[in-house]
């Protein structure tokens, strides 16, 4: 895919392009920046349908309609037909009532046993004539179409597009929504485990060192045996995502002896998710506390640099899946809970709240502390 069309761009702001497809969009949209400008015209164009919970379904009664007129079309030719038929019949008759032809029984065999054909001869007052067809559709194979046939069938192709594309769309989307969706649960049941055994904080991140990023919490439970199966970071709705992620262990990140090496695994701490930062309390840096705020976001899809307000790519553009401190989870499309951004601080920087009700989620690379809280 050299360029893709306004359609390739539409499909993946749906979630309507196969694995591969989308992957290569993406690609080229993060490569050049005036498609990125294109998908997000598009986007704005569709904002009126953001706002629709549920599928819209097609009018009550059009699958009903729809049959009946195919049913009363298929009536009509039928109809048609037999009507073609009984005329000719009628015609048949009435021409062998005028000449009198023989018959093929008589024409294969004479009174005497002879045949008149293979000596020759034609029985006096007689001649030879082909049986006449009542229906000469019988003489042809195949389907035999009219234009009421075409008709119905464009209607009918019409009726099943028009039910199933939007609904299988849709159902896609859910679908991996819940996937994600069930996956974040998973990682925060390995939460509050870890905060059972730390007094009821989740994981603190460092002030320095190799782990001291949003992404230490992976390694962290990974090495204190809160996690079982690397695939619970992994988000279902990414587009070209296998499903497999692997998450370091502290000691892997520890014995990192390159900055390239380093990055390499701050990338991969946290999978396709986000980490809360935490937030400054009376100057001081606190982490985040399990106190059961059902407006606290701690997790969330991974946040994206070129989207407007950083929403999440796991879902196409179209929001992301918020875990809140009490464990509740909500797809989000606005990037904000209430007025609260999920990835930027009260002052518009990716950086630790301003106090403990600012929420924000950062991907595993980034660090918290003044020195280096702005993205590069």
């Amino acid at each position: 895919m050299n360029s893709p069309s306004q359609e390739d761009l539409l499909g993946y702001l749906l979630g309507a392009l196969d694995a591969r497809e989308q992957e290569q969009v993406q690609q080229l949209v993060d490569q050049h920046p005036q498609l990125e400008a294109r998908l997000l015209a598009i986007k704005a164009s569709l904002a009126p349908l953001e706002q629709i919970d549920d599928p819209v379904g097609p009018p009550p009664g059009l699958a009903r309609r729809c049959c009946q007129f195919v049913a009363v079309s298929s009536r009509q030719l039928a109809r048609g037909h037999s009507d073609a038929a009984t005329a000719a019949q009628r015609e048949s008759a009435e021409h062998d009532s005028l000449e009198p032809f023989a018959s093929t029984r008589e024409l294969a065999t004479s009174i005497d046993g002879e045949n008149p054909v293979a000596q020759g001869r034609n029985p006096v007052g007689r001649r030879f004539t082909a049986p006449v067809v009542a229906d000469e559709t019988a003489l042809r194979s195949g389907w035999n179409w009219s234009i009421t046939d075409v008709v119905c069938a464009c209607a009918a192709a019409l009726l099943v597009g028009a039910l199933l594309i939007p609904a299988l769309s849709a159902a896609r989307f859910n679908s991996r929504s819940i996937a994600c969706q069930n996956n974040l649960r998973s990682v925060y049941n390995s939460l509050t485990q870890y905060a059972e055994s730390h007094a009821g904080q989740f994981p603190q991140i460092p002030a320095a060192g190799p782990l001291a990023t949003a992404g230490c919490v992976g390694p962290m439970l990974k090495s204190a045996g809160f996690l079982e199966d690397d695939r619970v970071f992994a988000c279902a709705g990414l587009a070209g995502s296998d499903g497999v992620v692997h998450i370091p262990a502290t000691s892997e990140i520890l014995a990192a002896e390159t900055p390239e090496e380093l990055q390499h695994y701050r990338h991969r701490m946290l999978g396709n998710y986000g980490y809360s930062l935490g937030y400054l309390e009376n100057g001081k840096y606190a982490c985040p506390k399990n106190l059961g705020r059902s407006s606290y976001v701690l997790l969330a899809d991974a946040p994206h640099n070129a989207t407007p307000a950083r929403i999440s790519r796991n879902h196409g553009g179209w929001g992301q899946n918020c875990v809140m401190a009490d464990g509740s989870i909500q797809f989000n499309r606005t990037g904000f809970i209430g007025t609260d951004a999920i990835y930027f601080n009260d002052r518009n920087v990716v950086a630790p709240g301003v106090g403990p009700l600012d929420a924000v989620i950062a991907p595993g690379y980034v660090e918290p502390f003044p020195a280096s809280a702005c993205l590069q």
